[in-house]
């Protein structure tokens, strides 16, 4: 079958109760009622927008007038069902309540009701959207749900439930439609254009999927869009282009600028961002959900060491739980205003202006002109520094000579590493010698610090001393001269001397014996 120019969304809507996708547990109660004729008068189909609501309308339809009906399915080549599938069948009557929302209306349809089907076994009346009408017009119906004609069947369908008045919510049978989960839409997706004979990648379907947010009408009419703009090559780089839609790489990149404290990177960042017609809300949903992720791996570790783990090792869970909060309220307020930059921009912001201490928890200082080339100040320079082996030609470079202190180096590199730094900082420095440093790591991350992250690392140093450095990589368990165990033990001994600090205060114990009171522990924070 080639493609032909029509709607999707029409082409392919479902005429059965078996073709229709993600509604099972409905289409069996559907079809079980049908089977043992226990009709209802009424049915009310409840869901959001595109799950199938009116489409399950006309297929009850085709079922209670079938010629042909077979094992509950209508058989969809009879006149009947070809006249209910295009709108010409007299005894199926279908009213949109949002342009007839008035009691004339309904009353006009209540009097028709009264007549028996002309073609038909039922006749049939299926009201949109039904919440929309007026409540004299509720009123109207009321009567003639509680004590319908035999030969009448009501089908409403509304996407707000809750706006109908409970007097005829209690008359009617209702089926909860659901939204329809990624997979299955991109699963159909993927059945639709291989009936169409139009190549697709996998991943771009997934795209397409998650945009349509449950709804397999809207996820057909991205799906027209995309084939008219592709010339009918779905592929996941066209897809994202035009949808704006981010990759995680561009995620990965703002929690390196936050967790670097970066604030130049993270504004040039979003700048581009925005530039290239990404979608902001979007961006955001994204971040929310990697967020999450990374929540998720802290409370529950994963044996699987990847780029989620690395960032859910170094990022407080405090502070992951904030972002997270952060975000929520910014997608709550980016759906209300046409400008969204502003709200993405302070977001990232946000974020940063949280950030206590980066990745590794320093406190740093974000200057207003973002200059953070100039290397932060530590409060670990008097360690003990290891046993380093020099040449004579490393201290006759010209450029800059490595002075043997690791971590002073680690600091200073600190804005250049970005997701780097954690290999680094859980690192211990074992030998530099002929312009090459030689490092352990911590086996946990033996499977993220490839070939190319190495290469990068290298880089990165070669920069830093402008000459060629070469980074040689061995793994080992408890390392116990790493920069972040020296971080972790300072933060323990100034958190020791706060609460020192706090428990010999005389004036606070004066007021703990004058008011009873008590002081949280978890309240005390050292100033650092």
């Amino acid at each position: 079958m080639s493609y032909e120019h029509s709607v999707l969304a029409r082409k392919w809507r479902p005429k059965k109760f078996n073709e229709l996708v993600g509604q099972q547990i409905n289409i069996t109660i559907l079809k079980n009622i049908i089977s043992s004729k226990k009709l209802h008068h009424a049915y009310l189909l409840t869901g959001s927008r595109g799950v199938g609501k009116t489409t399950i309308a006309r297929i009850i339809a085709k079922a209670l007038n079938c010629l042909n009906l077979k094992e509950s399915e209508p058989c969809t080549t009879c006149k009947n069902c070809l006249e209910i599938d295009s709108g010409k069948f007299i005894d199926v009557i279908e009213v949109d309540a949002a342009s007839n929302t008035g009691v004339d209306n309904v009353r006009e349809i209540i009097n028709n009701s009264q007549y028996s089907p002309t073609q038909g076994q039922y006749k049939i009346y299926i009201i949109d959207e039904v919440h929309m009408l007026s409540k004299p017009a509720f009123n109207s119906m009321l009567k003639t749900l509680e004590e319908p004609p035999s030969h009448i069947i009501f089908i409403l369908a509304t996407t707000d439930p809750q706006k109908i008045p409970i007097t005829v919510l209690s008359r009617t049978l209702q089926l909860k439609l659901r939204n329809l989960t990624s997979y299955e839409i991109a699963e159909q997706l993927k059945f639709i254009l291989q009936q169409e004979s139009i190549e697709f990648e996998v991943p771009a379907l997934d795209i397409i999927a998650n945009c349509a947010k449950g709804s397999m009408r809207d996820a057909l009419s991205l799906l027209d869009q995309i084939i008219a703009y592709s010339d009918k090559q779905i592929k996941e780089d066209i897809v994202r282009q035009m949808l704006g839609i981010s990759d995680d790489s561009i995620i990965f990149k703002l929690l390196d600028a936050i967790c670097a404290l970066n604030g130049e990177s993270l504004i040039n960042l979003c700048q581009t961002i925005y530039n290239n017609g990404h979608d902001l809300e979007n961006v955001l949903q994204n971040l929310n959900r990697i967020l999450c992720e990374i929540s998720l791996i802290q409370l529950v570790p994963n044996k699987k060491t990847d780029a989620l783990n690395i960032y859910a090792q170094n990022i407080g869970v405090n502070d992951i739980q904030l972002y997270f909060e952060i975000t929520n309220l910014a997608l709550e307020q980016i759906t209300k205003t046409a400008d969204k930059y502003p709200i993405f921009i302070m977001t990232m912001l946000r974020m940063l202006a949280f950030n206590i201490g980066g990745c590794e928890n320093q406190k740093t200082l974000l200057t207003t002109n973002y200059n953070l080339e100039q290397p932060t100040k530590t409060t670990i320079s008097n360690i003990a520094p290891i046993q380093i082996t020099t040449t004579q030609e490393t201290i006759e470079n010209p450029k800059k000579i490595f002075d043997g202190d690791w971590f002073k180096l680690i600091e200073n590199l600190k804005p250049k590493l970005a997701h780097l730094y954690p290999f680094v900082a859980n690192a211990q420095l074992v030998e530099f010698k002929d312009d090459i440093f030689v490092i352990l790591v911590e086996s946990g991350y033996k499977s993220s610090l490839n070939k190319k992250a190495i290469t990068e690392l290298s880089k990165v140093f070669t920069n830093f001393f402008e000459y060629d450095i070469q980074i040689k990589v061995d793994f080992a368990n408890n390392l116990d001269n790493t920069l972040k165990i020296k971080i972790n033990t300072e933060k323990t001994e100034a958190q020791l001397l706060a609460n020192e600090a706090i428990n010999k205060d005389l004036n606070l114990n004066k007021m703990i014996d004058l008011f009873s009171a008590k002081i949280l522990p978890e309240s005390i924070k050292p100033l650092i």
